[in-house]
């Protein structure tokens, strides 16, 4: 191969160098839809391994893409891209085990969105089963024997084609089906239906040890009937059932204490159940349905929440205003402590109580958003994600002001 002119290698040092040196310019609205956004992080079980959603931006087909990474908790530069499909991944998911990722997507023959199962090593993803509709919120059992998710009942086999050939267009919120809970068997692949017939499914969880479903559940899939949604306990195949609130607003996120004693749930109301509030954190007693209102004197919203190892606290996030921060709540003596502060707002957060680790999504006024983790007791987290390291040194970016959340800066590099 001829070797090219010095003139050529010189031009071409000087343009590299050029860009090294080249000064930060103003953001276009080309480069903000062209950053890479992360999103939907998880950790393993074990906390080894860290699964997240890269989203890219694909001008030709005029949209955003989110396919599967995953990295190495400890060690740097070992991002691994998962999936590589034109259809984007939605909910990834760790089997109990951390031997499987879970996912949902479209693939070639696929009608409708599935659930798709692919070993941590890599190879190529199967599909667990054929789902006549679209599934949503789908979560391992904790025995990893089932996959549980939330979907429409299969359409009648005319209005079904009558939709394909668009010569009927299905009602937004349609009276008449409900949305139910199914479960399907990893081994086998055989789908059935969990919850009640007659009711629609808002929201599930599970107590830590598998033995119970906690479900909010509906007269219908109207939004206005959300409010009539009440929570309810069930057996993990849901033929038995029991009734646990019993009032008009909607209980969102409910979860149980580690112990199975108390639940604790989030809904926009006041002591006296009154709606047009906040969003307060409440906590009902399992045995005797007393319902107590917590940090009744937060000015802040609340969020999300997760319970602690011990059950003695709860980890809660909450809008104070211009951000979203992460604070302790200790049941005992009632006492609210803030975990984190400063000029940047978290915009996702996860707890692994059997690592006693939070998994935070930190966004300032100069990072889009990397993640980072904050062992529990520590006030200090470590990064995670160093995606968006070279946005100052490319573009003119926004300054943050002093102000009662903290110092400008970034404090955690």
């Amino acid at each position: 191969m001829p070797r090219p002119p010095l003139s050529f290698l010189a031009s071409l040092v000087f343009t590299n160098c050029s860009l090294l040196m080249a000064e930060p310019q103003a953001m276009t609205a080309v480069d903000l839809l062209s950053i890479n956004h992360l999103t939907k992080g998880e950790l393993s079980p074990d906390g080894q391994s860290f699964l997240y959603l890269q989203r890219e931006v694909d001008w030709e087909d005029n949209l955003w893409r989110d396919q599967l990474w995953r990295k190495q908790v400890h060690q740097a530069g070992s991002e691994r891209q998962m999936t590589f499909g034109t259809t984007g991944i939605r909910e990834p998911q760790w089997s109990p085990d951390g031997r499987t990722l879970s996912f949902v997507t479209k693939r070639n023959g696929d009608d409708e969105y599935q659930i798709y199962l692919l070993p941590n090593d890599g190879g190529e993803a199967r599909r667990l089963a054929e789902l006549p509709q679209a599934p949503s919120k789908h979560r391992w059992s904790p025995d990893g024997a089932f996959i549980y998710f939330m979907a429409f009942p299969a359409r009648e086999k005319e209005e079904e084609k009558q939709i394909k050939d668009k010569t009927l267009i299905p009602r937004f919120e349609d009276p008449e089906r409900h949305r139910h809970l199914w479960r399907v068997e990893i081994t086998t692949g055989e789908v059935e239906q969990v919850s009640d017939p007659e009711a629609s499914v808002v929201d599930y969880s599970f107590d830590r040890k598998g033995e119970h479903l906690l479900l909010s559940l509906a007269p219908g899939v109207i939004l206005d009937l959300r409010h009539r949604s009440e929570l309810w306990v069930s057996s993990p195949d849901g033929k038995e059932t029991e009734q646990i609130s019993n009032n008009l607003y909607q209980e969102g996120g409910a979860r149980f204490s580690p112990d199975g004693s108390q639940i604790a749930y989030l809904a926009g109301v006041n002591r006296a159940g009154e709606n047009y509030y906040n969003t307060n954190l409440f906590l009902i007693d399992r045995d005797t349905r007393e319902t107590t209102l917590i940090a009744e004197d937060f000015a802040g919203e609340f969020r999300s929440f997760s319970w602690s190892e011990s059950g003695e606290s709860l980890f809660l996030t909450a809008n104070i205003g211009v951000a979203t921060h992460l604070f302790e709540y200790q049941i005992g003596p009632a006492l609210l402590t803030p975990l984190t502060s400063g000029d940047f707002t978290l915009t996702d957060w996860s707890y692994l109580p059997d690592q006693e680790v939070h998994l935070l999504k930190i966004q300032s006024a100069t990072d889009p958003g990397d993640y980072w983790l904050l062992p529990e007791g520590e006030s200090q987290p470590a990064r995670l994600t160093n995606q968006h390291s070279q946005i100052e040194k490319q573009f003119l970016l926004p300054s943050a002001r002093e102000d009662h959340l903290g110092k400008c800066g970034w404090p955690f590099d």
